[in-house]
């Protein structure tokens, strides 16, 4: 591992976001560039000067470089899948790339990391909208693979069951939260049957 790799690292774990509901919580990008650094690592991307730029590239889009205001749900239904998705992420990020296994798994790991109750835990798996737990989509990797010199996009992990008003929130491993119409969840999730829950 590099210097600057180190560097990056040790400076993304010292920071610390407060919230209302956690003790404490990292910032959402630490999880998903851990994981991505991980994975290039992995991959053997890391020192070659193209996989250097891919994943600078790919470090702009996380930290959302020279973007505007972005148009993302908001709402307690947001925050929870907002939540989960970042414990899945850093648990990926702790176990070689990986998600966990079940939800048993993720809420212990939810609440051990944030300092909350089991019974605090519990209560994010659960969507204010339609009222159903969170569809969990169980050991994947937050990040797909690279294609070419495109740097890896993330896949859906966490999403509504049945949502309200004709949309769903799905929230991906780069640990962005959207509504999609029926459509674009259908085209986003073409295998949402066989995803456990």
């Amino acid at each position: 591992m590099g210097r600057a790799h180190e560097g990056i690292a040790a400076g993304i774990q010292r920071e610390e976001l407060r919230d209302s509901s956690f003790q404490r919580i990292r910032p959402p990008g630490s999880a998903t560039l851990r994981v991505l650094f991980y994975e290039a690592q992995r991959m053997g991307i890391w020192t070659s000067l193209p996989g250097t730029m891919v994943l600078t590239a790919a470090t702009c889009l996380i930290s959302g470089c020279g973007s505007g205001k972005s148009d993302v749900p908001v709402g307690d239904a947001a925050e929870n899948i907002r939540k989960l998705a970042l414990a899945y992420v850093e648990y990926a990020a702790a176990n070689q790339g990986v998600g966990p296994a079940d939800k048993s798994t993720l809420a212990k790991f939810l609440a051990k990391d944030n300092l909350i109750s089991d019974e605090e835990a519990q209560a994010f798996f659960v969507s204010p909208r339609d009222k159903q737990p969170y569809v969990i989509r169980w050991r994947k990797r937050p990040m797909g693979n690279p294609v070419g010199n495109n740097p890896p996009q993330p896949n859906i992990i966490i999403f509504e069951s049945t949502g309200a008003d004709g949309t769903r929130y799905v929230a991906d491993g780069r640990l962005s939260v959207k509504e999609l119409s029926g459509t674009a969840f259908s085209q986003a999730v073409p295998d949402y049957q066989s995803a456990a829950k």
